[in-house]
């Protein structure tokens, strides 16, 4: 992994019979610590989410996003919610399941937020299902 946005994913693509994503995230030592929610949704990134304190996370909440909460740190969303450790970095994992081939070029955007208190949001990252 070369990116070092505040989130940044190992493959941006999963083939539609199932796969994994690691995704990295990285604020900074300046929020170690702090609690952080990594969510999803498939419906785009704008307008975006407004978070409590106006932050606007960039993910359009959607049937997907309710999904990630109701899976949350589970095996298919795996660290989706927790806490940075010292460094302000953590990891989390998207262990995407075998899908109907009609899904073939659907778009999945994750994005993260820190919360109590709210302030930061991640940028987004996109994965694609592919062939």
């Amino acid at each position: 992994m070369v990116d070092i946005s505040p989130l940044a994913a190992d493959v941006l693509y999963i083939p539609w019979t199932g796969g994994t994503v690691r995704f990295h995230l990285e604020p900074g030592p300046d929020f170690g610590h702090r609690n952080y929610c990594l969510l999803g949704g498939v419906s785009g990134t704008s307008p975006g989410t407004t978070c409590p304190g106006g932050t606007v996370l960039p993910l359009n909440w959607d049937f997907f996003t309710d999904l990630v909460l109701s899976l949350i740190n589970t095996t298919i969303f795996t660290n989706f919610l927790g806490t940075l450790d010292t460094e302000g970095k953590a990891d989390a994992w998207f262990n995407c399941p075998p899908l109907p081939s009609s899904l073939i070029g659907l778009q999945i955007y994750f994005a993260y937020t820190l919360y109590n208190p709210f302030g930061f949001v991640s940028n987004p990252v996109t994965i694609t299902i592919t062939s």
